[in-house]
């Protein structure tokens, strides 16, 4: 199988960035509003542990005074993807959000094993019937980056996108791209994410048939150099309902998948590696709402080849 064209590794990028962050994938999809539309934001808005989050003001929800943690339930999720040059090929990346003022999560069905080094196993059985709620509009959505400054376009169900596509990507890997909202359902905030540098992947080695392959009796070790923040690698094998997640400081430079970790697959099944990036992440505490931003720097082999779409279970 042939590596996807630059577009399609963008895509596909694009639309795996929530599993990461939203708990239980249902495979890769390749378009922005389906990626924003899996997983779990309930697994995000989460605890936070935070001696300065504030009170509710309407009385719910209140800072316990012993633990200094608040549940949050009003969250926002910005995204920015960045696919460095690579050769001829140009930059390609992407801003991408919504917001949401109820809890929402379709992890039911899905469970979640510990594997150690950084590593879950996600098991999902059939899946949630629970409706996403409405985004909410934050207003007018701006981004900056050295001297650039530009809308984020917003569609009618309050989704926020800009996809650079073929123009010059306005940020590279060591920039800070700040974002202001000016504010309507969701109340306007000021943040920032941190574009990390990019990991160069050297194991496990790309097969002449274009895919990494993983044991179902042996460790795989994944390693990697440079790149800063976190690195994070998710494998998904569709069909079985089955994926993988990992994720360590850039600065481990690699992990360990354990030994019996795809003994649940038959040898021959197929995969997909939908995302291996450096990620950064802020967090903002406006009111009620808490508004992440994730930054995701995909990673590259050190020869210079794109990372393999698929893996192949021996």
């Amino acid at each position: 199988m042939h590596a996807l064209p630059r577009r399609g590794l963008f895509l596909l990028l694009s639309a795996s960035l929530s599993a990461l962050l939203y708990g239980c994938p249902s495979g890769a999809r390749s378009d922005i509003e389906a990626a924003s539309d899996t997983g779990s934001v309930v697994r995000d808005s989460g605890r936070v542990t935070s001696d300065a989050a504030p009170p509710s003001s309407d009385g719910q929800n209140p800072l316990d005074p012993d633990a200094g943690i608040k549940t949050y339930t009003k969250v926002g999720s910005l995204h920015v993807g960045l696919t460095p040059s690579r050769g001829t090929t140009p930059a390609s990346g992407f801003i991408s959000g919504f917001f949401l003022d109820q809890a929402y999560d379709r992890s039911a069905g899905c469970s979640r094993a510990d594997l150690g080094n950084g590593c879950s196993k996600v098991t999902c059985i059939g899946g949630s019937s629970t409706t996403m709620p409405p985004k909410r509009s934050a207003g007018t959505l701006q981004y900056a980056v050295r001297n650039i400054s530009q809308s984020v376009s917003k569609d009618a169900n309050n989704h926020y996108n800009l996809d650079f596509g073929n123009t010059t990507v306005p940020f590279a890997a060591g920039d800070d791209v700040a974002f202001q909202a000016l504010g309507e359902t969701v109340p306007g905030f000021d943040t920032s994410v941190h574009m990390e540098s990019q990991a160069r992947i050297d194991a496990p080695q790309i097969g002449n048939d274009n895919a990494w392959t993983v044991g179902r009796v042996a460790t795989t070790t994944v390693h990697f150099l440079g790149g800063s923040g976190l690195f994070s690698l998710q494998l998904i094998f569709g069909a079985s309902g089955i994926s993988v997640e990992c994720t360590v400081p850039a600065s481990s430079e690699g992990f360990a998948i354990p030994a019996g970790t795809f003994t649940g697959l038959a040898v021959g099944t197929e995969g997909f590696v939908t995302y291996a990036s450096t990620n950064g992440r802020t967090e903002e505490i406006v009111d009620e709402w808490k508004v992440v931003v994730e930054s995701h720097t995909a990673a590259r082999m050190s020869d210079g080849r794109a990372i393999p779409f698929k893996v192949i279970v021996q």
